[in-house]
């Protein structure tokens, strides 16, 4: 049986950015995708603040986990606010820091809450969407944030490769706002991080978010 991740050992510091790259389907997304077990490793251990994600139950370990799906994975039935809410009224949220942590990401992202608040997907731009999925992820001020080519639209396209199923891994990850993007190619990989730490990271996020939608970034592959 082919293995998609084999062999791999690495430590996240407490709110460093890291950044997969690889080719497509080398095993970026199914590496993630075993921090919050979406995928189960047949061996090693993934280690969250010193705790096995495997010894937690699995709705508790997601809940503390910002996720951005690739493709976006928005549910075409739920509103844009709805998708918002869902974690933190999971968490206990009350209503009123809900609502207001709904209007502070859409003003982040510079969507309009009287305007999009109340829409669904299929009324929504692909730029726009795939801001929704990345804001639905901070929703919940996770410590831990992953996200699965969260701008994947903006790159250019790139043929298929056949993707394997298994899996091997062990990961440690010290959580304090810390994000692990993955992305296909070095260039791509530089504009993502940018965009990722930005929402990761508390100070000046509104601003630098902004600035880095508006205008393309300028890059360099180093």
């Amino acid at each position: 049986m082919d293995v998609a991740v084999d062999d791999v050992s690495m430590f996240v510091k407490r709110g460093a950015l890291t950044v997969i790259v690889g080719a497509s389907g080398a095993g970026k997304s199914t590496l993630m995708r075993m921090v919050n077990r979406l995928v189960e490793p047949t061996s090693g251990r993934v280690l969250i603040d010193g705790e096995d994600a495997a010894a937690l139950p699995v709705h508790e370990l997601r809940r503390r986990i910002g996720y951005v799906i690739q493709n976006y994975g928005l549910f075409p039935h739920r509103t844009v606010a709805q998708k918002h809410r869902t974690v933190p009224a999971l968490l206990g949220w009350d209503r009123r820091r809900i609502a207001a942590r709904v209007e502070e990401l859409l003003h982040l992202f510079q969507l309009d809450p009287a305007t999009f608040a109340q829409r669904r997907p299929y009324e929504l731009s692909g730029g726009q969407q795939q801001r929704i999925g990345v804001a639905r992820a901070l929703a919940a001020e996770p410590k831990l944030l992953l996200m699965d080519e969260p701008f994947g639209a903006s790159t250019r396209w790139c043929g298929p490769r056949p993707r394997t199923t298994s899996r091997r891994s062990s990961v440690s990850s010290r959580r304090r706002s810390s994000s692990s993007p993955t992305t296909w190619r070095r260039r791509s990989a530089s504009a993502t991080a940018s965009l990722s730490w930005t929402a990761a990271s508390s100070s000046n996020m509104r601003r630098r978010l902004r600035s880095s939608f508006i205008r393309r970034p300028r890059l360099s592959a180093r």
